[in-house]
């Protein structure tokens, strides 16, 4: 695929007068056949899953096994992982021509990332991810190619304040917050008035994560931002932003149509529709789902059980 001018432009996007639907990264479920499923149904811009950087760049099997995308897709971000920056500025090197930007990932709360370095460990490196801002500018110099950054709540507002605007000097395009910390899990309400705190601190645009399952939870919680993320809420319905309260069965249909023109590994196959089906059928029939042992037989299943 030979990559070329785009006809997208996220921050412009996210200025506009009007509210962005986003469909956030998700560790092993933002891949094409989901993303495109999204847009189909609402949303605006599509995240990938979190790319590990270091492997990214070292190695092509990584690349063509971690990213897949089309000429015609978009808005599209690709959102890296990584603990050094000139490796995340060459990560940045290999994709620019194929999506609309890139993000760091600084709020991953998983304990082998932070382990690693990366994902939430960034939290207490303001430094390091201003330095990875400035790195794929230096890298990419006069692409005009956006970095976005994507964080969690610090336990002290004034540390997350004093964070967020460390990287909007570095550069940073836009920043989305999650409006939890790392210790917080996700039964813990999401904290929107320090969210809006933050998009008070800042000139860049902000867009809110976390707890948005429904359209009326998204006009809610972006009245004070420009962009409003959702992930375990379009997991469960892709169709959220259209105002479907849960996923219509033809948002079914699409996405096993998807799934079985670009590929799908079987497991990603069977959480998508079990999730999407969560309202739809029984739980014993989802079980009965998750142990079917291959895709075939998943689609045979779905057929004498829905259609």
């Amino acid at each position: 695929m030979e990559g070329g001018p785009r006809p997208w432009n996220v921050l412009d996007m996210l200025n506009e007068d009007r509210l962005i639907a986003i469909q956030a990264p998700m560790v092993r479920y933002s891949r094409l056949p989901f993303r495109k499923l999204c847009r189909k149904w609402g949303v605006d811009v599509a995240y990938t899953h979190m790319v590990i950087s270091d492997s990214f760049v070292k190695s092509q099997k990584a690349r063509d096994a971690e990213f897949a995308t089309e000429i015609d897709e978009g808005p599209l971000v690709v959102q890296f992982a990584a603990d050094n920056d000139v490796v995340l500025g060459r990560a940045a090197v290999l994709v620019h021509k194929y999506c609309d930007a890139i993000d760091i990932n600084c709020g991953c709360p998983q304990r082998w990332a932070i382990k690693e370095g990366i994902g939430g460990a960034l939290m207490a490196k303001p430094q390091l991810v201003s330095d990875m801002v400035k790195q794929v500018y230096t890298q990419l110099p006069g692409a005009n190619f956006p970095c976005a950054v994507k964080i969690r709540l610090l336990p002290n507002q004034r540390d997350t304040i004093s964070y967020v605007q460390q990287i909007e000097q570095a550069g940073a395009s836009w920043i989305s917050v999650h409006g939890r910390t790392l210790a917080q899990r996700s039964s813990t309400p999401v904290n929107s008035e320090n969210v809006k705190l933050v998009k008070e601190s800042l000139k860049i645009p902000v867009v809110h994560n976390g707890d948005v399952f429904t359209k009326a939870d998204a006009e809610k919680f972006g009245k004070d931002v420009n962009g409003v993320m959702s992930a375990r809420g379009l997991l469960y319905n892709p169709a959220l932003f259209s105002g479907a309260l849960t996923t219509p069965m033809e948002c079914v249909k699409d996405y096993i149509d998807l799934a079985m023109q670009h590929g799908t590994q079987l497991q990603n196959f069977q959480h998508h529709l079990s999730c999407m089906l969560k309202d739809t059928i029984t739980r014993d029939k989802r079980l009965e789902l998750q142990r079917v042992a291959s895709v075939g037989g998943m689609l045979e299943f779905l057929d004498q059980t829905l259609f």
